[in-house]
């Protein structure tokens, strides 16, 4: 068999072992313009610039978004502890408790619930009750926030009866009223509670449903 003749690299018939050929742009900034040495043509110079920068512009966005990534990480590690108390509702008490109405309370119950005024004519829940239609089910007198954005007399009713719980200093009487005109079947006091608390219910013998100790839920009789 007749042997094969010997490939010849790129590069027209560079022998082995020699480095590449320098490309233009590496060739102009390597050369110094000293006598004797090559210069790169001002076009080519021209063209190895523009190139360099389009690579730049075209790797400018990633640069400044990993800047901005960065930065939120490093300015959120301080915030991480920074809680307002006030919004501190939830507890384990009233997780067992919610989880305790959401499989023993019939879905046709409403609950009276602890409520505080949180801004302008906007009232939310003081205590755990609050989230009892998120994970219970249940409807309860002063719900989640969403509920301004219902019909004006829905957002009324609501502000009327959460205004009269938030207000409410102990009176047997009208706290009676309040649970007929509002259709109440069950009271939810939770771990932070507020107007409404457990010793009320307790001394005036409405019935515990649950209670770790902590949370509780009454019968409204």
């Amino acid at each position: 068999p007749h042997p094969l003749p010997p490939l010849v690299p790129d590069g027209g018939g560079r022998g082995e072992g020699e480095p590449p050929p320098p490309s233009p742009c590496r060739a102009r900034l390597r050369n110094g313009g000293k006598e004797g040495e090559v210069r790169t043509p001002p076009d080519e110079a021209a063209n190895c610039s523009s190139g360099l920068r389009a690579r730049l512009v075209a790797c400018l966005p990633r640069l400044v978004a990993v800047a901005i990534l960065g930065g939120v990480f490093l300015a959120s590690g301080g915030l991480l502890d920074v809680v307002n108390p006030a919004t501190i509702l939830h507890t384990r008490s009233d997780v067992a408790a919610l989880e305790w109405i959401r499989d023993h309370v019939p879905g046709d119950s409403r609950f009276l619930v602890n409520a505080l005024s949180w801004q302008g004519d906007l009232y939310a829940g003081a205590d755990g009750g609050f989230w009892i239609p998120v994970i219970a089910r249940r409807e309860v007198t002063t719900p989640p926030l969403v509920y301004h954005g219902a019909q004006p007399t829905a957002v009324a009713a609501v502000r009327d009866v959460s205004a009269a719980v938030s207000a409410w200093s102990g009176d047997r009487a009208s706290l009676d009223r309040l649970i007929r005109e509002q259709r109440i079947t069950h009271i939810y006091v939770g771990a932070r509670h507020g107007s409404l608390r457990p010793s009320f219910f307790l001394e005036n013998g409405y019935p515990v449903l649950f209670s770790d100790g902590r949370a509780w839920v009454f019968a409204a009789r």
